[in-house]
């Protein structure tokens, strides 16, 4: 059904996408997908994780279970791994970048998954900066890893301007790279 619904969402977007549609995809009652998962929301947030944390139920649960080393890995390699993960989740993710948005701007519930979603990234990108910098990091760098480990900035360098996922990769490990150096200094 999750399956089913990524596929529906990525080819047709949030308006074109219906609880009907995703069911006859999935060969399954569109009662049986308002009983499982619930709401077209709700639909749309499930499919996303499905496809993005295969390994783990979330994003917050994905950067715990992160491992950049401890003190005996330096900076370098810890910011390294770190921009490797974030590609990694961020791939997935930018199918859905278009489509999130566009359920935001239409429905209050979106709306407010999407701002939880924002919320728990945050959360995560302080828990990340502390693995690297093994302390609490400023919140001018929370900042700054937040914007650039957006889907709108994936999405730009990707999208719009061509990038490979390995050029996005070795570009965050330079400004993450710098930005962690900036702020120990």
């Amino acid at each position: 059904m999750l399956r089913a619904a990524a596929d529906r969402f990525r080819s047709d977007g949030w308006h074109r996408t219906t609880v009907a549609a995703i069911a006859s995809d999935a060969g399954v009652s569109v009662d049986l997908v308002s009983l499982r998962v619930g709401t077209k929301v709700t639909l749309l947030v499930e499919s996303l994780r499905a496809t993005a944390f295969t390994q783990v139920p979330d994003l917050r649960q994905a950067v715990e279970a992160l491992d950049l080393g401890g003190p005996e890995t330096s900076v370098e390699e810890r910011v390294a791994r770190f921009s490797s993960f974030a590609v990694a989740t961020l791939e997935p993710i930018a199918e859905f970048h278009d489509v999130l948005r566009q359920a935001a701007d239409a429905e209050p519930p979106a709306r407010a998954m999407l701002d939880e979603i924002e919320r728990t990234r945050r959360d995560s990108t302080q828990i990340v900066l502390r693995k690297i910098l093994l302390a609490d990091p400023d919140p001018q760098l929370v900042d700054e890893l937040f914007v650039l480990t957006s889907t709108a900035v994936y999405c730009e360098l990707t999208q719009r301007c061509g990038w490979s996922s390995a050029q996005v990769q070795t570009w965050l490990r330079q400004v993450v790279g710098e930005a962690v150096t900036r702020s120990r200094s």
